[in-house]
């Protein structure tokens, strides 16, 4: 058994991910979205574990991301409800 995530698994639940973001109402070209992607991409091509807060400033949201390279664990993208304060 391998100690990374299969790239098919990886790239699945990317796709998942992306597909309900944009079912939410989330543009493919918003930049925030690209940069998520980006960010998918990378993790299904050479899977390097990643987490982090991509804020969605147009939607008023922040996506906090876990993307795993252990098997048996999930990609997770909490897309938040946030108020961003005026800096």
């Amino acid at each position: 058994m391998s100690d990374v995530k299969p790239q098919g698994e990886r790239l699945k639940e990317s796709m998942e991910i992306l597909g309900k973001l944009k079912v939410l109402g989330v543009k493919p070209n918003d930049p925030d979205y690209k940069q998520l992607s980006r960010h998918f991409s990378d993790w299904v091509k050479m899977g390097p574990t990643w987490q982090g807060t991509i804020n969605f400033y147009s939607y008023n949201r922040k996506a906090k991301v876990v993307l795993p390279t252990k098997p048996g664990t999930i990609a997770k993208c909490d897309f938040l409800h946030f108020v961003f304060q005026d800096e």
